[in-house]
């Protein structure tokens, strides 16, 4: 229990939208200025709200690569393999309700934050490097095999999730806890995975024959006995008032994107009135300079008859 404890300590928080333009050194200007499916600084800038091709294919045919991506619009990873065997590390994507098969297969995913989240699908995160997740309001799992061999993975938190599906962590062999107090287990969840110490679950009645988890080596009672007491703990009050939190920056977060956006459009139409009056300015000094040089040439005119 001590280890998930320091787990839940070292969970990552999400970031905001101008937190994840900073770090990948994009400033709020140059989102703006940029199209759909451009790629700025080795970040994939997406704009619209779903998306219809998979960049899986188009890194194969094109050549195209990023490591983050910036989706504050999207709601859905809904193509199969959207972003498999991506070099992406980091995405901001707060209002995604919902990833596809494969949507995340194979990538590098070193941190998951998806407070939206409500559904995965077979192999939508298989083989990445988080180390820690917490899907506040994460209920459904189709298919199965959604986070299996993700081989850095300690601990996995989903209050809401109803279902672990079957083959689920697979050969998720650092995986410590599994924090999920309304789900129903599937056959093989945890199949070879042998450092599994706590798990909350609402039942837990499935089969596996790997040999090594908990199920298999008989050490299950306890893993559910330590879940039980977690669930007592001060740590797991932390773990739900994280929902609140999320619920609070899916609600306000893209407000905030738009005035940053409206701001920034109003700052260059300000900046352009400022240029047009400038060029006016300009425009009437020169008709000035003109209109004295035309009085100018008519006065020496004048002169010159009159000698």
């Amino acid at each position: 229990i001590d280890s998930v404890m320091m787990a839940i300590m070292n969970l990552a928080k999400q970031k905001t939208f101008r937190q994840f333009l900073k770090k990948v050194n994009i400033t709020i200007q140059q989102f703006d200025a940029a199209a759909h499916g451009d790629i700025l600084n080795g970040c994939l800038i997406l704009k619209d709200v779903d998306l219809k091709g998979s960049y899986f294919a188009e890194m194969k045919n094109l050549g195209k690569k990023f490591d983050y991506v910036i989706a504050p619009f999207l709601e859905a990873v809904s193509v199969n393999n959207q972003f498999r065997e991506t070099a992406v590390m980091e995405v901001f994507m707060p209002l995604v309700q919902k990833v596809s098969s494969g949507g995340f297969y194979d990538v590098e995913l070193e941190s998951l934050h998806f407070p939206s989240l409500a559904k995965a699908r077979d192999f939508s995160f298989y083989y990445n490097t988080f180390v820690t997740i917490n899907l506040s309001s994460l209920k459904t799992l189709d298919s199965h095999c959604s986070f299996s061999k993700c081989a850095n993975l300690r601990l996995f938190v989903a209050p809401k999730l109803q279902n672990i599906n079957r083959s689920c962590f697979s050969n998720c062999k650092k995986l410590e806890a599994v924090l999920t107090p309304n789900a129903t287990v599937s056959d093989m969840a945890f199949a070879f995975c042998p450092k599994i110490k706590t798990i909350l679950a609402f039942q837990w009645n499935f089969s596996c024959d790997c040999k090594k988890c908990p199920r298999c080596t008989k050490t299950l009672r306890n893993c559910l006995e330590n879940g039980d007491k977690f669930a007592r703990s001060e740590e797991y009050k932390l773990i739900q008032r994280q929902e609140q939190y999320d619920k609070e920056f899916v609600r306000y977060q893209p407000k905030m994107i738009q005035f940053d956006l409206m701001a920034t459009k109003n700052q260059r139409k300000t900046l352009e009135l400022c240029s047009l009056r400038r060029q006016q300015n300009q425009t009437i000094k020169n008709v000035q300079l003109i209109g004295q040089f035309l009085q100018c040439v008519g006065q020496q005119t004048i002169t010159n008859h009159t000698e």
